[in-house]
């Protein structure tokens, strides 16, 4: 198995949506409650950049994990 094969698996990707909004939006609420609590909106790249790292890490990670497990190869 390759890794854009495992990147691309079903399971990987809700995964990553899973940890993302729980990830993200725990960040959210501590990167900008301030803004949040002004009644104002933070800028959308922002909060774009805090749910799409977490989901990121989470797809790579499990992509690499199921790679390795494929292989045989735990090192």
């Amino acid at each position: 198995m390759t890794l854009l094969s495992a990147i691309r698996k079903k399971k990987t990707i809700k995964r990553g949506l899973i940890v993302s909004l729980i990830v993200g939006s725990v960040l959210i609420g501590i990167n900008q409650g301030p803004v949040l609590m002004e009644g104002k909106v933070p800028a959308i790249w922002q909060v774009m950049l805090t749910y799409l790292v977490p989901f990121l890490v989470s797809t790579i990670s499990s992509a690499l994990a199921d790679v390795q497990n494929n292989s045989g190869d735990l090192s």
